[in-house]
């Protein structure tokens, strides 16, 4: 029996038990599932890294937007005051019209 001789020389060692195969199959799973789960969370974390950034992002332009709405706001408010008091100043004028035109007639009739 050469081979068995051989086998023997070498120092094969003895065949894995049913234990260890199943502790070996276990440790295999667990190391893949460990890398799946990390790589999904490093994935999900990006999306979420992502995500928060443009929210970042609309939430400043909210506020853009916000601040212009207020400013004209201010502004048409603004326009609205300065056109009624420029009725104001055209109802005094056309008032004081009429009274200088009444004047004249009333020194031309004279």
């Amino acid at each position: 029996m050469v081979v068995g001789g051989l086998a023997s020389s070498i120092g094969a060692q003895p065949a894995p038990s049913k234990d260890q195969l199943s502790k070996a199959v276990r440790d295999m799973k667990e190391k893949h599932m460990t890398s799946l789960f990390y790589a999904i969370e490093k994935g999900v974390s990006k999306k979420l890294r992502e995500k928060d950034a443009k929210i970042d992002n609309i939430n400043q332009k909210h506020r853009e937007l916000a601040e212009r709405i207020k400013q004209v706001s201010l502004d048409a408010q603004s326009w609205h005051y300065r056109a009624k008091y420029n009725e104001q100043v055209i109802d005094v004028l056309r008032n004081n019209l009429q009274q200088g035109v009444e004047q004249g007639k009333e020194g031309f009739e004279r």
